[in-house]
């Protein structure tokens, strides 16, 4: 896959996320909502549960994701939840420009992956030789959370939500649906995240499509890695999240129409021609995938022979 994401600014990102974390430990900003209505009594440690996309333009980023898929916002200004159909999907962190700057540019996604300790977490991904970009932090309502980079400069968080970890039961239009890593060293990668979340590894490969390790724990796929082409050595790796639509054609052309840019179009070598990849209009890469099956996505049911 020709891979077309943009670069983006690191030194802000965590500008960004470590001054929204301290302000909330600080009360300066309302407490984080809870990932769910209702405590859901059970965690799934290495599912990815979360996403907050950190933006130098809420108000831009709103328009686009509630005219796409329908999601409506609430909360302070500097951090917006996303709802969709009564339920809390998404986080939007919006940072303004300070006096005498120029205003942010960049921004990206980033989904948070379910661990049964934040702390203990953050010792392994040192270990493993990631880093810490955003320290532990209790937030109100919504229980512990990290940022960290893995070895390969992919941003990730994780999270020990305190109302529990959303259900698997099941991806509706316009919730996520996948998540996906683009690793220059997949092998690499998976390796990391494997004794980093405990998950178990597939690779598979279809025909017509590039080699893919699936990531599973309790027999559910909870993503998968994709090895980044050649000559893409200036494209900084990273987790790209999908959402689940009804029509790739309709999504696409309503992209167009909020603002957006279509970066990958549908191919069989992208999830076999079921997704593409679109930028939001304040830069945030963002996959869009037709799926018209009521299950998840599944990993091989075993690896492939050699």
């Amino acid at each position: 896959m020709r891979c077309l994401l943009p670069t983006f600014h690191q030194g802000w990102r965590v500008v960004c996320l470590s001054a929204l974390a301290a302000a909330a430990v600080r009360g300066e900003v309302q407490p984080f909502p809870p990932l769910n209505a209702e405590d859901t009594g059970q965690l799934l440690p290495g599912k990815f549960v979360w996403a907050d996309l950190v933006t130098g333009d809420g108000p831009a980023a709103e328009a686009f994701y509630g005219g796409m898929f329908g999601w409506k916002f609430s909360g302070e200004a500097v951090y917006r939840t996303a709802s969709h159909g009564g339920r809390p999907v998404a986080g939007v962190q919006h940072r303004a420009a300070t006096p005498g700057q120029a205003a942010p540019t960049g921004a990206m996604w980033i989904g948070y992956l379910s661990v049964p300790e934040v702390q203990a977490a953050g010792k392994k991904v040192a270990d493993l030789g990631g880093r810490q970009l955003v320290a532990p932090a209790r937030l109100p309502d919504r229980g512990e959370q990290a940022v960290f980079a893995d070895p390969g400069g992919a941003i990730f968080g994780v999270i020990h939500s305190s109302s529990g970890d959303p259900k698997d039961d099941g991806s509706r239009e316009g919730d996520w649906l996948w998540i996906q890593l683009l690793s220059r060293d997949a092998d690499k990668s998976a390796s990391f995240y494997s004794k980093l979340a405990g998950y178990e590894l597939f690779k598979y490969q279809a025909p017509d499509r590039p080699p893919e390790i699936y990531l599973s724990t309790a027999k559910v796929a909870r993503g998968s890695i994709l090895m980044k082409p050649g000559g893409g050595e200036n494209i900084r790796p990273l987790w790209l999240p999908y959402v689940r639509v009804a029509s790739l054609r309709k999504s696409i052309a309503t992209c167009g129409k909020l603002g957006g840019k279509v970066l990958v179009t549908p191919r069989v070598d992208l999830i076999g021609g079921r997704a593409a990849i679109l930028e939001d209009p304040t830069g945030a890469a963002v996959g869009v995938l037709e799926w018209n099956q009521d299950s998840a996505l599944k990993a091989p049911s075993k690896p492939p022979k050699d």
